[in-house]
């Protein structure tokens, strides 16, 4: 456990420029002694201390008489020499700093200067320059260099965080000195009279890969500076704070005006009642908002405070929690690491990532698929043997683990409300929109207990207009007509399905254009219906994956070393981008074993599909009453691979032609591209269509 302190001291310029100080952080590795016999385990020290030239003499910042005292100004409260000129074109100001290694152990720090641009800054930042002097000192506050002499080392002020140094290695007792010279360059003009700038300058330490333990000098390689933004809170206006590691938006009139602010994030351990799922590892931040003599700040929970924290990149199966409650609005950006939450209290925030574990039965699966036990993104379901009534995939409930947005007249931004709002709108007296619901989920996996045996009495999944007949789970009542319905979509990423038997069919199905399904696997799965039918219908098609729109939001349907038997047809698909069947067994339809149709829009002009990529390979098919594949009408781009598939006692009879049909498309158009090739179809059959053919047997 790192226990993490930081002092901090802020200034106001008196004509232009803003310098504040931050005195870097202490902390130990380790936060107790102990002993045992005659062994000693002492902790270790981290102490970094910033000291500033007042003008007789290097004193700590906290020390300073009358601190804090602007480094850069003028008159009689300006810092050493800087009270000689005012600023102009051509000023330089010069302030002495000194960073001393007060602990017992090595460590590591980073310069960085934070350039704050106030919004009635009339953006003089623009007109700057600084450089940082290492190892210059002073002894009356005068420099020993001018600004020509340095000028070439000079780096332009850009707004936010500017790393002036960093990795920079300090033994117990070092002392580094430099000195940060500003410059406002000769060709500034008029535009930029009476504008303002703040700068910060932060001194971030930890502790340095030196120190050893049993196995080296390694533990500590990956010891991490703290993050820290300061700015100073305008009447009427927002206070911006940005860093590399931690920034915050602060609303107008939310902290009292001329308020020296920071905000900080430092790692520390979970909170000791946080629960988490099992599989997932997590990072735990202290994050506080405090003012330059250390009180906490808040603002109205109405009026919360924008933060936005670097968490990492490339983390999948983000959750969030503040103290030991799951938070679920937020954004994490995975090419940025940036995660971005709303807060008006500070304290500390935990990120938990990766696949969350969750063990379910017959008797609470639904709850989990609510959500009624948190987030089943980025998570996997570990079904325990028995038989289990038909589930409902992806309703929409008024869990907070459901990932449910919630809209009032329709799916826009302006309409979409929390649960809150909808439900007080949706059950205040009066005429309301008409509610609209999404359901959310990604990277869900669920798979059987190892050596189980389950058996799911079919999956419904759809999305439309529900008007009758029907359940609202979000403001939890009958839907028994028009009146009372809603609408919901679903969007669901990755989803799969592991070791799993269905005794009743598997229904995803939308009518709404805003529906997006992106990845559905079923991998070593038993379907049996136990309905051999020749009439196709809903209920009598093992597999039915259907898009009412032909858009493309319906796609990427993967079947993978799977059973099918006893039913009408094994797998049937209506509109749908992307479908791949591979090493599997069907036996016993009545109908097709795999059909990949098309269908009409709603003014009965047919569809024309083209449906990316469809690949069926190394499958095996027995006594199939129909075609054993089926297509409907086939669009141009569209990619067929048909490899390495055995049949027996399958396909429909062409009187006319005397053979066996075993693939049939209604049309396809110019520019598909076929990959057909080492099927064994049986003696006498073959496709309808010539360009669907391979060998004929």
């Amino acid at each position: 456990m790192k226990n993490t302190k930081t002092k901090l001291i802020s200034s106001v310029a008196v004509l232009l420029i803003c310098f504040a100080m931050l005195i870097g952080s202490t902390f130990a590795w380790f936060t107790d002694s102990a002993s045992t016999g005659v062994n000693k385990i002492q902790a270790g020290n981290l102490d970094v201390q910033l000291l500033a030239y007042d003008g007789s003499d290097y004193k700590d910042v906290n020390e300073i008489p009358n601190s804090p005292l602007p480094l850069f100004g003028s008159g009689e409260t300006a810092n050493g020499n800087n009270h000689k000129t005012l600023w102009e074109p051509g000023k330089t100001q010069v302030a002495f700093l000194r960073i001393e290694n007060k602990g017992n152990l090595a460590l590591k720090y980073q310069v960085e200067v934070q350039v704050v641009n106030p919004s009635d800054s009339n953006n003089l930042y623009q007109a700057l320059s600084y450089v940082v002097v290492p190892d210059a000192t002073t002894e009356n506050g005068d420099p020993s260099f001018t600004w020509n002499e340095i000028s070439a080392n000079k780096r332009t002020v850009d707004v936010g965080t500017n790393i002036a140094a960093t990795d920079v290695p300090m033994q117990p007792n070092d002392i580094h000195n430099f000195a940060l010279a500003v410059h406002m360059n000769e060709e500034a003009g008029n535009d930029y009279k009476n504008g303002k700038v703040e700068f910060y300058i932060k001194v971030l330490a930890t502790q340095l890969n030196s120190e050893s333990d049993s196995f080296g000098t390694d533990y500590d390689v990956n010891a991490l500076y703290p993050s820290i933004a300061m700015g100073t809170v305008v009447s009427g206006k927002e206070t911006i704070l940005s860093s590399s590691g931690v920034s915050a938006k602060i609303p107008a009139d939310e902290i009292a005006d001329g308020t020296n602010v920071t905000i900080e994030a430092i790692k520390t351990t979970p909170p000791a009642n946080l629960s988490v799922p099992e599989g997932l590892s997590t990072v735990a931040y202290e994050i506080t908002l405090k003012d330059a003599n250390g009180n906490s700040l808040s603002t109205n929970p109405s009026n919360p405070v924008e933060v936005s924290l670097k968490v990492g990149t490339g983390l999948t199966g983000v959750r969030f929690y503040h103290n030991d409650q799951e938070v679920n609005d937020f954004t994490y950006n995975e090419a940025t690491g940036e995660l971005k939450f709303e807060t008006s209290t500070f304290s500390p925030f935990t990120v938990a990532t990766g696949t969350a574990i969750y063990h379910v039965d017959s008797s609470n699966i639904q709850e989990y698929l609510d959500g009624a036990h948190g987030s089943i993104s980025n998570a996997r379901l570990v079904l325990a043997e028995g038989n289990y009534d038909k589930i409902d995939l992806a309703r929409a409930t008024k869990y907070p683990g459901s990932n449910t947005d919630y809209y009032i007249g329709g799916i826009s931004e302006s309409n979409k409300k929390t649960f809150d709002d909808f439900v007080s709108i949706k059950k205040a007296e009066g005429w309301s929109g008409y509610p609209w619901y999404i359901r959310n989920i990604e990277n869900l996996t669920l798979v059987a207990e190892q050596n189980a045996i389950v058996t799911i009495n079919g999956i419904v999944c759809n999305s439309g207009h529900n008007y009758q007949d029907s359940y609202d789970y979000v403001l939890e009542h009958d839907v028994t007509s028009s009146n009372n319905g809603y609408y919901k979509a679903i969007n669901l990423l990755n989803i799969r399905f592991e070791g799993l038997t269905f005794s009743s069919n598997i229904h995803v199905e939308s009518s709404l254009e805003q529906t997006v399904i992106d990845g559905l696997t079923f991998e070593r799965c038993n379907f049996d219906i136990n309905n051999i039918t020749t009439t196709a219908s809903s209920e009598t098609q093992e597999l039915r994956v259907y898009n009412g729109n032909n858009n493309g939001k319906i796609r990427n349907v993967n079947i993978y070393n799977s059973n099918f038997s006893n039913c009408c047809q094994g797998i049937y698909t209506g509109n749908i981008n992307g479908l791949t069947v591979e090493n599997c067994n069907f036996s016993n339809t009545g109908h097709n074993a795999i059909a990949v149709q098309t269908t009409v829009d709603s003014q009965g002009n047919p569809f024309i599909v083209n449906h990316k990529a469809i690949v069926i390979k190394r499958n095996r098919f027995k006594n199939i009453g129909d075609r054993i594949i089926r297509f409907g009408k086939v669009g141009a781009d569209t990619q067929i691979t048909i490899q390495n598939n055995t049949a027996e006692n399958s396909g429909k009879y062409n009187s006319t032609d005397g053979y066996y049909e075993v693939i049939k498309a209604e049309t396809l158009e110019q520019g598909i591209k076929l990959n057909i090739s080492d099927n064994e179809w049986g003696n006498n059959h073959k496709a309808y269509n010539e360009g669907l053919r391979d060998l004929e047997g």
